[in-house]
């Protein structure tokens, strides 16, 4: 039986410890032992998803506990989702869909937006026809009368309600996952969930890289981001301004209900003083799963949880994609580090009142004023005959500002430093260890960011010392003397004509577009059974991987400017093969260049000529070493094509003659060719293509870079095991890991012996592919009882599966270490 809400919370409304952040019960204390009975949420109401009643409706109950009501009509086979409440709580909008958008189609499912009042009088059409984001987020408020939406096109647009005047934000449609926009027009995101800086004079989206997980979206400032970051959670949150990341709300938090610890489906209230979520029992299907809703206060300031989620909802059905909205409150919500001085004016006429400030000290008189000493969350209210006013206060604990981000330019020539909070320099000075000076500098972001100007650009390791440094509280804290290491952007060793990039998989791979002045990332997509390694490298596997339209055209045009090419890369071939294998290229039938390897060979053929057989000479440069990293490197100008291996010279040949007037723009692959042909098996990471020749003493310190940097990895230890099948976890299906195109599933060998590694347990527990790039993952799995060769890796040492669906419904077994199967079983 549910508690009405308002109660729940109203044991949080006096004092709650804001010392540690993983408070497990509310904290009631007033100075005389009386429970307060007020809200520390104050008024409000949650919206959400349901199908409980047979179809797809929004459900809504207030928060002073009132039983849940269908808000929106019957509308037969029609499917309700996407609610999201203005930000003055007058208006809910929402997509009604055909019965054949179920699910989550990639492109989005679109339907009808419409706006509905909270008590379900003047449900309206606003436009015939909008899409979501791929999940069931579709509008983003700007204000209480202005809604950023996807438009039918896959554009993202901004409506105005009072003229109905619609202004296209983005110049481009998406093809498969459209974009929504922050509320300040600054930031983009979509299903694929990155957050990518958004252009709004030229119209156009930055692209990011996906860093994993499903439903991002924004705090209603635009200073924060959130999202799911993998299956069942943990909910993550990125400052956007700085990309810092922290954990909202873990998997499993020891500070939700019962077992109900599987997390989706997050939303901040505008005001950020909430954050409504639903979680179930560790089960997944969004369209089946008996999810609950959920409501936490939170600090405006950090979205910090200031106590412990309360479930709203109780029913079989699934309740799912909750919005909240929460009255303002009359007296104001203060925020700030002990001691904080709180002066409150109540609006309307002067009536004298009886103050509580929660902490245990009241007052009467028109006015308040109050300070608090310690840290913690009060509920502060003013009562008279006929009126009862509330306000909140956060009072944090008194700490000096924090370095959150040091990042150096890739320059070199600036050095940027990011707090947690504003921050005063007046009295503040930095040096560095080599002596190079600090030319100027600059505060940003609000006093957040301090940006330092070097007088010579920074090319080796070196330290900052900073002291002096202090917050803007009304007791100031001082940063006591802070040392920090300055990284400088050590590859590529000179951007100058950089046309394509990518580092590792966790590497932001930022390339400057000239022509739009702005850079963006290189992403390149898996297809069929490629993936990363532990170390974030390429592993195409008998995939392979594709970059962007955009990057094949910019790589064509670019070259073809110049007429020089230099293709660079850190490769570690599997032990030779006959046939051959494409590493890169940039071809489809004909081609631009391909780089592939025949047995130890490594051979680099270009296009020169229209046709004929000497329209694309092919060279054959040297043996690449099996097993190992090797970092190569290919420079062709008309007349001259040189290869490096490790940063020395290895092949030459003045044989091929000609320049790139032929070439096409034909798609960037990584691992095959563009139809899936010619497979390369290996590992490939550090790949850049430039549209000039490097010198050689460029393409020296950049193997030597590089190599170091791959060294300095720790290593990850390997086992081959001689194994017996015993049992696997279920198969899921597409439609169960919804909205994953990727699984892993469990299985359960006996082992026979440790063929190499020592392993000493009778058993072992294997994650290997079930599904990927949404198909069945081809492996070969052997039969239960079959007797074969797998050769793993430890789970927790591969971060790259972390934001990966993993079925594992075998009988809990917890001293049985996880492992990842690297490649195929075989027989031994």
């Amino acid at each position: 039986m549910l508690v009405a809400v308002a109660a729940v919370f109203a044991a949080a409304a006096c004092q709650s410890d804001l010392s540690e952040t993983t408070v497990d019960e509310p904290i009631v204390e007033d100075g005389s032992g009386a429970e307060s009975t007020q809200s520390v949420l104050g008024s409000g109401f949650v919206v959400w998803e349901s199908n409980r009643s047979g179809n797809w409706r929004l459900w809504l109950r207030d928060l002073d506990g009132a039983e849940p009501v269908q808000l929106t009509p019957d509308e037969g086979a029609r499917l309700h989702c996407c609610p999201h409440i203005s930000p003055d709580g007058r208006w809910i909008a929402y997509l009604s869909l055909a019965a054949d958008q179920q699910g989550y189609p990639q492109g989005g499912a679109h339907g009808a937006l419409r706006l509905i009042r909270p008590d379900g009088t003047e449900d309206h059409l606003l436009l015939p026809d909008a899409r979501n984001y791929y999940e069931n987020r579709a509008v983003v408020w700007r204000s209480a009368d202005e809604l950023i939406f996807i438009d039918s096109d896959r554009r993202t647009a901004l409506l105005s309600l009072a003229s109905r005047q619609v202004e296209t934000l983005t110049k481009r449609k998406s093809e498969s996952f459209p974009w929504l926009i922050d509320s300040r027009l600054r930031f983009a995101t979509s299903g694929r969930v990155s957050f990518a800086p958004f252009d709004k004079v030229r119209g156009e989206i930055d692209e990011r890289s996906p860093v994993g997980g499903c439903q991002p979206y924004f705090s209603h400032d635009g200073r924060w981001g959130f999202w799911v970051a993998a299956p069942g959670g943990p909910i993550h949150q990125i400052e956007l301004e700085t990309g810092a990341v922290e954990t909202l709300l873990k998997k499993s938090d020891p500070r939700l209900p019962g077992d109900f610890g599987y997390l989706y489906f997050p939303m901040l209230s505008a005001d950020g003083r909430a954050m409504a979520f639903a979680a179930s029992r560790n089960d997944h299907p969004h369209f089946k799963a008996d999810y609950e809703v959920f409501v936490a206060p939170t600090n405006p300031t950090t979205l910090k949880l200031l106590d412990s989620p309360v479930r709203i909802t109780d029913h079989p059905g699934t309740d799912r994609y909750p919005d909240i909205y929460l009255e303002p409150l009359e007296l104001g919500l203060f925020k700030g580090e002990a001691p904080l001085r709180v002066n409150v004016n109540p609006p309307g006429e002067p009536r004298r009142y009886r103050w509580s400030w929660g902490d245990g000290a009241t007052a009467e008189g028109t006015t308040g004023e109050h300070t608090y000493d310690r840290p913690g969350l009060f509920g502060i209210s003013a009562t008279a005959d006929d009126v009862e006013l509330i306000g909140r206060a956060i009072v944090e604990p008194p700490k000096p500002p924090r370095v959150t981000k040091v990042q150096v330019s890739h320059s070199g020539s600036a050095v940027t430093l990011r707090f947690d909070e504003p921050i005063d320099v007046e009295d503040a000075t930095w040096t560095l260890e080599s002596g190079a000076l600090v030319r100027s500098f600059e505060q940003i972001d609000d006093a957040r960011g301090l940006v330092l100007h070097l007088d010579q650009p920074l090319i080796t390791i070196d330290r900052l010392v900073v002291e002096g440094i202090r917050d803007r509280s009304a007791r100031p804290n001082v940063m006591s003397r802070t040392s920090l290491d300055l990284l400088p952007a050590s590859w590529p060793v000179d951007r100058t004509g950089l046309v394509l990039l990518w580092e590792t998989g966790n590497s932001a791979n930022l390339v400057l577009d000239e022509d739009r002045g702005v850079e963006e990332s290189v992403i390149l997509r898996a297809h069929g059974p490629a993936r990363l390694d532990h170390s974030w490298a390429l592993l195409p596997s008998g995939g392979r991987f594709t970059a962007s339209k955009e990057i094949a055209n910019r790589l064509r045009w670019a070259c073809q400017a110049t007429n020089e090419l230099t293709v660079e890369a850190v490769v570690q071939p599997q032990p030779t093969a006959r046939s051959r294998g494409v590493i890169l290229a940039a071809a489809q039938g004909k081609q631009n260049f391909v780089l592939s390897q025949q047995a130890d060979t490594l051979l680099m053929s270009i296009r020169v000529k229209s046709r004929g057989p000497d329209a694309s000479p092919e060279a054959r440069m040297m043996e690449l070493p099996p097993g190992v990293e090797s970092h190569v490197a290919v420079t062709y100008s008309p007349g001259r094509l040189v290869a490096y291996l490790n940063g020395e010279e290895a092949f030459s040949t003045d044989e091929i003659q000609g320049g790139f007037f032929h070439w096409q723009t034909f798609p960037v692959t990584i691992g095959s060719d563009a139809g899936g042909r010619s497979t390369w098996h290996g590992a490939l990471e550090g790949i850049a293509i430039y549209d000039r020749v490097l010198s050689a003493e460029e393409i020296r310190e950049s193997a030597t870079r590089q190599l170091q940097r791959v060294a300095a990895r720790d290593e990850v230890p390997q086992w081959t095991l001689e194994v017996e099948k015993i049992d696997c976890s279920e198969v899921p299906t597409l439609e169960e890991i919804t909205p994953y195109r990727e699984a892993l599933a469990t299985c359960e060998y006996r082992v026979v012996e440790a063929l190499e590694g020592r392993y000493d347990h009778p058993l072992a527990r294997v994650a290997q592919w079930v599904i990927q790039d949404g198909q069945k993952a081809m492996l070969r799995r052997a039969a239960e009882g079959e007797v074969g060769q797998v050769v793993v890796e430890r789970f927790r040492d591969n971060p790259q599966l972390d934001s990966l669906y993993l079925s594992d419904t075998l009988p809990d077994a917890p001293d049985l270490p996880l492992f990842y199967l690297v490649g195929e079983s075989r027989r031994p």
